[in-house]
């Protein structure tokens, strides 16, 4: 018995041997390609490179009015249909209703998925 488990362990680890050997060979093949083909937006400047994270958070903050402005124009909208609610038709009625209805969902299905496929409730 303790023979044929040792064989079967041998021959496990000479398989996943091979497939991490063929498979790290891929993988640092598609990396060697991958940054030759973006090698320009390569930074190796270290004062340019200490820079990068203030372009980054600052170019965010700027878009910050641009979004406000549209989030106030949908506001309106939303307001503007809200107003107007008796006026709505059947379909614009069900296609709300059913949207409503998926993100309900997608939010069940995060909130199981968060609690690690738990349905019942967190484990405490």
């Amino acid at each position: 018995m303790s023979n044929a488990v040792r064989q079967f362990v041998s021959k496990g680890r000479t398989t996943a041997t091979s497939i991490w050997n063929s498979g790290s060979v891929r993988v640092e093949e598609q990396y060697v390609n991958l940054m030759k083909e973006n090698a320009k937006f390569v930074v190796n400047d270290p004062a340019k490179e200490q820079l990068l994270l203030r372009q980054w958070f600052f170019t965010k903050m700027s878009k910050i009015p641009v979004t406000k402005a549209e989030a106030q124009k949908e506001y309106a909208g939303l307001k503007d249909l809200w107003a107007k609610r008796g006026e709505l038709s059947l379909q614009e009625v069900g296609t709300g209703l059913m949207f409503s209805a998926e993100v309900f969902g997608w939010f069940c299905i995060g909130e199981i998925l968060g609690r690690g496929g738990n349905l019942i409730g967190y484990n405490v």
